[in-house]
């Protein structure tokens, strides 16, 4: 941003946030912008916008809880039918991304020998 100076990066787990000072009236502004995504399998995870983020996980979860249970591939097919335009980025990559995050998290879970796979809320 022109004329701004960045004066702070505070690290938490997994969240970064900036807070800047605009411009010459020295306002602060403070926005959570990056979250680091969580793999199930320990994996490396993603740094990701946060903005992002909320919108999909909170799209796979009531999508799932409306669902009961949804394979993965009509999740993602969803997905891409109900957010493709409004969303800016690749729907798909998101939808896996947040789906393994939610999984390493414990809110939701692949049901155990199905094939294709399907999801369900954790209990």
């Amino acid at each position: 941003m022109p004329g701004c100076n960045f004066i702070k990066l505070l690290s938490y787990p997994r969240i970064e946030q900036k807070i800047v000072t605009l411009g010459s009236n020295k306002e602060k502004m403070t926005s959570l912008d990056k979250i680091m995504t969580l793999h199930p399998k320990g994996k490396n995870g993603v740094n990701i916008d946060k903005n992002k983020y909320d919108i999909i996980r909170a799209f796979i979860i009531k999508t799932i809880q409306e669902h009961k249970e949804i394979s993965y591939s009509a999740l993602n097919d969803l997905a891409v039918t109900k957010l493709t335009n409004s969303f800016e980025g690749k729907v798909v990559w998101y939808i896996v991304t947040v789906k393994l995050d939610l999984e390493a998290r414990g809110i939701i879970e692949r049901i155990p020998k199905t094939s294709p796979h399907r999801l369900q809320m954790k209990n």
